[in-house]
């Protein structure tokens, strides 16, 4: 018999029963088991079921996933208790192979905890969290990308005199100091509580310094009512907001009242937007959605690569990966200043008229 040809067949017939083996393993290998920690309810709760329906977007589209990944969802509320107490339940009593929080607070809180457990944790915020935890990797939509977002559009509209009203509420009053300096004609910036409703004394403050455009980052319940004592006032300007007018709804009450309005958010794929909308009716919070889908899509990779049923290593699997998704690439790298982290972009939307689009 020909050796060459011998050869060939024996290695044809190796390669074959390696990927028999492959398919037996990860057929039989127990999912990898995710614990996410997502305000549900609450203030914040449109954020954390818009990442959900994510996940169940993916899952959806991709039926054999649900065989190599389980997501168990367990609901914070924004709160840094609940999510102290469900960070631990996840990683002591459901023993979960990866945790993921969604937040500033929430990331702030669970970062410490997943690296004293030993539980790896995948955070979405704006901090550096991972910062010397070796057992965390971040997603960071930083507050100096959001800032430098604003900044381009403030300064490619042509405004020529702005204020600034924000809650004293997390990362939205560091935002806006950080804006302070880039802001051309600053007239005002005003800081309100976050249990406030009434801004009648507000208003008649800033009546008298009209101006091009406002940045407005309030919380969601207060947006409205501030926009409807700033009109009755004959306050009017373009609004640049933060993510709470991710919520469409909202949005379009905004501009009776305003005129105008613009969000500076993370990016989003055209395609996943589409394919939201079709399944879940409107796009609030899109990108939190996108980042869901996004989150499932990576650890069904990993699992798909895997041939193990110990995810022990699932982190350094996990970053050590290149990804196209829904919020554009994902590479994470590692830094003295940030730890394992992936930059994350944004983008400025503008609304007009109740019509959505992109501002380059």
């Amino acid at each position: 018999m020909n050796i060459a040809r011998l050869g060939k067949s024996l290695l044809a017939i190796l390669v074959l029963l390696h990927e028999l083996l492959s398919f037996i393993n990860v057929a039989y290998a127990e999912p990898i088991k995710v614990g996410m920690t997502l305000p549900l309810s609450g203030k914040l709760g449109g954020y954390g079921s818009a990442f959900r329906n994510g996940v169940e977007l993916f899952q959806e589209e991709n039926a054999e996933s649900q065989k190599q990944v389980t997501f168990i969802f367990d609901d914070s509320q924004y709160d840094g208790t609940k999510v102290a107490s469900a960070v631990r339940k996840l990683a002591a009593v459901d023993k979960v192979d990866l945790l993921y929080v969604w937040g500033v607070t929430p990331s702030q809180v669970a970062a410490p905890i997943a690296q004293q457990s030993g539980v790896p944790l995948l955070a979405m915020t704006t901090d550096p969290v991972s910062k010397d935890r070796p057992k965390v990797a971040s997603l960071q939509l930083t507050l100096e990308t959001l800032q430098s977002a604003i900044s381009h559009f403030v300064s490619d509209h042509n405004f020529k005199t702005t204020g600034i009203i924000v809650s004293d509420f997390g990362a939205t009053t560091r935002l806006s100091e950080m804006l302070k300096p880039h802001m051309p004609g600053l007239a005002y910036y005003e800081v309100v509580p976050t249990d406030s409703l009434d801004f009648r004394t507000l208003a008649t403050r800033v009546r008298s310094k009209p101006v091009d455009a406002i940045i407005l980052m309030v919380l969601p319940e207060q947006t409205l009512p501030l926009a409807r004592q700033l009109a009755a006032q004959k306050v009017r300007a373009h609004v640049i907001g933060g993510d709470m007018l991710a919520d469409e709804h909202l949005r379009e009450e905004l501009t009776a009242f305003m005129g105008e309005a613009s969000y500076v958010y993370g990016e989003v794929d055209a395609d996943f937007r589409k394919r939201y909308q079709a399944r879940f009716g409107d796009t609030s919070h899109v990108y939190e959605a996108a980042a869901g889908y996004s989150a499932a899509f990576m650890v069904a990779e990993v699992a798909r690569r895997s041939l193990s049923s110990k995810h022990a290593e699932i982190l350094p699997l996990l970053v050590a990966q290149q990804y196209q998704t829904p919020i554009g690439e994902i590479l994470f790298q590692s830094s003295a200043d940030r730890g394992i982290a992936a930059m994350l972009k944004a983008r400025v939307y503008f609304e007009k008229q109740s019509k959505l689009s992109p501002i380059q």
